[in-house]
């Protein structure tokens, strides 16, 4: 617990605060727990540095990276009041946070180092891996070994997101906007292909069975992106899915920056989508 609460301090832990992380790694991963304690300083790599398990992982290393993590990395995340004291003494923003906004982050490896927040635009390096065609091909042999469905020019890849969580409305009125926009799908000759968000249960989309193919849980969309045989149109009401992969795909959003309101207008009128 005591280790817990010194890591959403976002200070550098001292050798009697690592010591109770690695043991209890030592329980479920000894090799990784080995390596630790006779490994000189190492780089640390995070894709979210602010949820829980990363908090932990960041007592275990002096400095460390962040990399993309999705539309996330380029937004001010508001910060109430009771947080202000303590920036301010660590000479940050009071009223608001960044991804990699802490000193110990050294670099932020993102698809549009330009767009992050200045406050942290000198630590941006780019993502270039895929311009490389020697690295395209290894992600899809990795990430398309899963039978996957059919993706053509004529698919559309309809990204879900929890919007009963996210935007405070009820089930049915989620699915409501997706059947809504499912349908016009249809109504355009197009294949629908649903890629659920992690957080999702497959039940919810139930109702569109036949009206469109599930891809598998586990697969990455950007797996089904470079499996297609032609670039396909990615859709989705606001989701970051597919960003860095415009080259392969359309990729379409319906709001931005967390347009909630829209989407409970769209609940009552889903005439408008």
């Amino acid at each position: 617990h005591l280790s817990y609460q010194w890591s959403r301090a976002m200070l550098p832990a001292p050798a009697w605060v690592r010591q109770p992380v690695i043991a209890t790694l030592a329980q479920s991963a000894p090799d990784l727990a080995r390596q630790l304690r006779i490994a000189p300083p190492f780089t640390l790599w995070l894709f979210n540095e602010r949820n829980r398990m990363a908090r932990v992982f960041r007592l275990l290393a002096d400095t460390f990276n962040i990399i993309d993590d999705g539309e996330t990395n380029y937004l001010q995340h508001p910060l109430p009041w009771w947080k202000a004291p303590p920036r301010l003494l660590r000479a940050l923003p009071a009223s608001y946070r960044c991804f990699g906004d802490d000193p110990r982050c050294r670099e932020i490896h993102v698809i549009y180092p330009e767009r992050l927040a200045s406050l942290v635009r000198s630590k941006g390096r780019a993502i270039d891996f895929l311009t490389n065609p020697r690295a395209v091909d290894v992600i899809r042999r990795v990430l398309c070994r899963h039978t996957l469905p059919r993706v053509t020019q004529r698919t559309v890849i309809l990204a879900t997101q929890p919007l009963d969580v996210m935007a405070g409305i009820p089930l049915a009125d989620k699915q409501k906007i997706y059947g809504t926009i499912v349908a016009g799908l249809e109504n355009q000759g197009r294949d629908v292909v649903l890629k659920l968000h992690p957080a999702e249960n497959a039940a919810d989309y139930a109702f569109l069975h036949g009206r469109a193919v599930s891809a598998p849980a586990k697969v990455p969309v950007e797996a089904l992106i470079l499996s297609a045989s032609e670039p396909p149109v990615l859709l989705s009401i606001g989701s970051s899915a597919g960003l860095g992969f415009e080259r392969f795909c359309t990729r379409i959003k319906l709001i931005e920056n967390k347009d909630f309101v829209t989407v409970r207008r769209w609940a009552r009128q889903p005439e408008e989508l």
